[in-house]
């Protein structure tokens, strides 16, 4: 597996960013790409955006609270935010599951200005507008969903979202080089092309985490372990809750049939020019993480938007001597 991983990222032009490659809990590719700033290369302790990542641990700070009994998938919206569309049944489960309808306010040029905002503004932005369709009836990718879910969080706690990730998951993992966008710059990359001026606070628990593959490698393996949940609340949210024609989507993670392999995935997407993927290959224990500080396509039909998904791909797919066609390269 070695060989090939190593084989192919010889061949991959521009790339900057770092792979880890690991087989069970043992890792057997990690390297260094590119620059994480003028004269100075990234290392395997570069930290990164790592964008929409961040919503499988939003999912798993809400899952905890439920293993607790201290919430509901049930429970209505409104019971947190009595004036938010208060004749729609949208429950949590809607919110981790991406089935809410509630439109995803980062599309909104008023945002894209590099201003701070309050959830509560981004939420009037949001309110609008209807809802997309009615909840549970479909699936829509909004990162709305996960900035109620991080605040509800807050409200059931009595702590800052931050805070309760930090003490729950960073902390127990030992995850010590990973922290909230905003927070500080601890070995952080500068980012290459923006598409957008984006204020961390845009990103609230939808994608605001910064962080290294060391650390991502030591939480999939506490996943796996069930030392932050239980194996029945992990293998529920790697489940598809939501299972459509070309979409499965479980509570944070796209559920997937690869390569002839069962995967749970997220990619992950900064405005300001990072780009994330993590994926384990559930049934053969092979997990794949890529990070990365520029914006780049890697093949003829690739998204540099989707750059790290594009390459972990192309990686699963020589190590499973498949071929990654156009449409498995964007979620």
């Amino acid at each position: 597996m070695e060989a090939v991983v190593e084989n192919y990222l010889s061949q991959v032009k521009n790339f900057s960013g770092v792979v880890l490659v690991a087989k069970d809990d043992r890792i057997v590719f990690s390297e260094s790409f590119g620059f994480a700033r003028e004269g100075e290369r990234n290392t395997l302790e570069t930290n990164f955006g790592i964008g929409s990542v961040t919503k499988s641990f939003t999912a798993l700070s809400m899952m905890q609270l439920v293993e607790n009994n201290l919430i509901d998938l049930n429970a209505r919206l409104t019971e947190f935010f009595p004036n938010v569309y208060p004749d729609k049944p949208i429950t949590i489960e809607h919110l981790l599951t991406q089935t809410s309808g509630l439109r995803n306010y980062i599309y909104d040029k008023r945002v894209q200005t590099g201003n701070e905002f309050s959830p509560d503004e981004l939420m009037k932005i949001v309110m609008e507008k209807p809802l997309k369709f009615q909840p549970g009836k479909k699936w829509m990718y909004s990162n709305t969903n996960y900035l109620l879910l991080a605040r509800i969080i807050e409200i059931n706690t009595g702590k800052s979202f931050h805070d309760y990730v930090k003490t729950t998951i960073f902390e127990p993992v030992g995850m010590t080089d990973t922290y909230f966008d905003g927070q500080k710059e601890d070995r952080k990359a500068q980012h290459g092309e923006s598409v957008f001026n984006c204020h961390p606070s845009l990103l609230f628990g939808a994608g605001d985490i910064v962080s290294n593959v060391n650390d991502l490698f030591l939480y999939t393996q506490a996943l796996e372990k069930g030392s932050l949940a239980s194996p029945e609340i992990i293998k529920k949210m790697q489940q598809p809750s939501y299972k459509g024609m070309f979409v499965q989507y479980g509570y944070g993670w796209f559920v997937k049939n690869i390569f002839g392999q069962k995967s749970i995935s997220h990619g992950g997407f900064h405005p300001i020019g990072y780009t994330s993927h993590l994926e384990k290959f559930v049934d053969d224990g092979v997990t794949i993480i890529v990070l990365s500080n520029k914006l780049e396509k890697f093949s003829s039909l690739g998204v540099k938007y989707f750059n790290s998904t594009d390459l972990a791909r192309e990686i699963g797919a020589r190590i499973y001597g498949k071929k990654a066609f156009p449409w498995q390269k964007m979620t």
